[in-house]
């Protein structure tokens, strides 16, 4: 199992009714990205 895919039926186990996933995009200098 994903672990995106736990904490969303940890929390849906919770009966949380909103819940907001932010990422922040990986360097990767190969690409100028950083």
């Amino acid at each position: 199992m994903s672990f995106v895919l736990k904490v969303i039926l940890d929390f849906a186990a919770d009966r949380v009714l909103y819940l907001e996933l932010r990422t922040s995009p990986k360097a990767r200098p190969e690409l100028a990205m950083t």
